[in-house]
């Protein structure tokens, strides 16, 4: 449903433009990543849960260079055949390091926002001093 509601959207509104052309890029989905379990931490069994094993980034090159946008979805599979519910904010940043993307974009239920904690500002963007202090922060 999401893979054709964006699909729906790029055509609409003209899809992607690249120079003064119009590109109308597809939405496609796949096995673009394999999944591995969390595991035991601390004595807790986090059961289904994983997180990323592999990135194909190959495979994500080329549907880029056809134009066409990746969609993930959370649930990974490990080359045993195990599914795992994998984090979507942790699965956008291993896949966009794996392919070193500028930017990323995600869906999800509930809205995220940084806020400048002086201001309570919205934080529209962050240098890449600030996203790796951030990460550390957050021991990721």
């Amino acid at each position: 449903e999401i893979e054709r509601r964006l699909a729906k959207s790029l055509r609409l509104h003209g899809g992607l433009v690249k120079g003064s052309e119009s590109l109308v890029g597809n939405v496609v989905s796949g096995n673009f990543y394999s999944a591995q379990p969390f595991g035991v931490i601390d004595g807790i069994d986090y059961c289904w849960t994983g997180f990323p094993r592999k990135v194909e980034v190959e495979r994500i090159r080329q549907v880029h260079e056809t134009n066409d946008i990746v969609l993930l979805t959370s649930l990974g599979v490990s080359p045993s055949g195990e599914i795992f519910n994998v984090n979507s904010e942790f699965l956008a940043a291993s896949v966009a390091g794996a392919v070193s993307a500028s930017k990323i974009v995600y869906f999800n239920v509930h809205g995220t926002l940084f806020q400048n904690k002086n201001t309570n500002k919205p934080v529209q963007n962050l240098r890449v001093s600030d996203a790796k202090n951030l990460l550390t922060h957050y021991n990721m």
